[in-house]
């Protein structure tokens, strides 16, 4: 497992939601970000050891997959200058800490 649950809830503020039992949907955030972060990267089975950039990744992720729901219409809230929104694609503003575990056997990464 790329996060665990525990710090992802100490983030953003909830640890009682780290158990026991866990949060459902803390759960399901950290499972999701492992799934995408394996997707994106090419490879099928987990990484292991889990290197530093992908735990970073992780985290980051499965807090955005988290507080997701919460954000109506793509919108977290207002700020000084407008609405502050969440990104389309998630996974796309951590491309560059993820491209050196492309896989480029199965057709990922840089030629």
């Amino acid at each position: 497992m790329y996060v665990d649950p525990i710090m992802v809830a100490k983030k953003i503020g909830k640890p009682g939601l780290a158990g026991p039992p866990v949060d459902e949907f803390l759960q399901f955030a950290c499972d999701s970000a492992e799934f995408y972060i394996n997707d994106w990267i090419g490879v099928t089975v987990s990484i292991t050891p889990t290197p530093a950039p992908i735990s970073l990744v992780a985290l980051s992720l499965a807090i955005d997959l988290y507080k997701q729901p919460d954000a109506t219409f793509g919108i977290l809230g207002a700020g000084e200058t407008g609405p502050v929104r969440i990104a389309r694609d998630l996974l796309n503003r951590y491309d560059s800490l993820l491209i050196p575990f492309y896989d480029s056997v199965n057709g990922w990464g840089v030629a």
